[in-house]
């Protein structure tokens, strides 16, 4: 059975005043829909190949990352064969990024990039 999973997590590498609660409605979730970020944790998140870093975390609703703290690739610990990817995304002056998706981890890379 396909699954259809929806990332509305606001991915913010600043500060954003304007971030708001994760929330399916009802007719998403009878659908089944899932979100991956809850507004409050990492739940269900994972540094590639290993524990998520120190540089990442949950401010004002909205993933996190210090990039004077390293940075590193985060990735759900689920996977998920069919879905849709939405999100917000902020990064600072020169800041140099992007999003991986559909990346499988193994002892060959070292890195996700």
């Amino acid at each position: 059975m396909k699954h259809t999973f929806l990332i509305t997590a606001v991915l913010l590498f600043s500060y954003s005043a304007q971030s708001q609660d994760n929330q399916l409605t009802s007719e998403e979730f009878a659908e089944g829909w899932e979100l991956l970020f809850d507004g409050e944790t990492l739940k269900g998140w994972k540094a590639y190949n290993g524990d998520v870093p120190k540089s990442w975390s949950v401010n004002e609703n909205s993933i996190y990352c210090d990039g004077s703290r390293g940075g590193d690739d985060i990735m759900t610990i689920e996977k998920y064969g069919d879905f849709d990817l939405k999100f917000e995304w902020k990064i600072e002056e020169r800041g140099n990024s992007g999003v991986i998706y559909r990346a499988r981890e193994g002892k060959q890379w070292s890195k996700a990039h």
